[in-house]
């Protein structure tokens, strides 16, 4: 292999570089986009200790009674709690089946 056809070749990678970082610029915002789009029924609520009998559907059923948002465990997808990070402890991420009740419950 001569000098020539080897820069030849480093051009030609580096070329085919640049077109890949530009793909995965495109791929992580759509990425980015179909999580928020996933994440558009959910709500995170924090605050609320964990109780020796601790269900985030029950939990969150109850905080809508207390906001006066009639919440049934049908109208949740999931709710589960996170681990607690360095900030914030006591995280509930509750999935609604139905936007217009996140909605409804999100806006209390």
């Amino acid at each position: 292999m001569s000098i020539q056809n080897a820069e030849k070749d480093i051009k030609l990678l580096h070329g085919q570089t640049s077109s890949n970082k530009e793909f995965i610029s495109i791929y992580d915002e759509q990425i980015d986009e179909i999580q928020q789009y996933l994440r558009r029924d959910c709500v995170e609520i924090t605050g609320i200790p964990v109780t020796s009998v601790d269900d985030p559907k029950i939990l969150a059923k109850e905080l809508g009674d207390l906001m006066e948002v009639q919440v049934d465990e049908r109208d949740i997808s999931t709710a589960h709690r996170l681990p607690a990070s360095k900030k914030v402890k006591d995280h509930i991420i509750v999935k609604f089946v139905n936007q217009d009740k996140r909605n409804e419950f999100y806006q209390r």
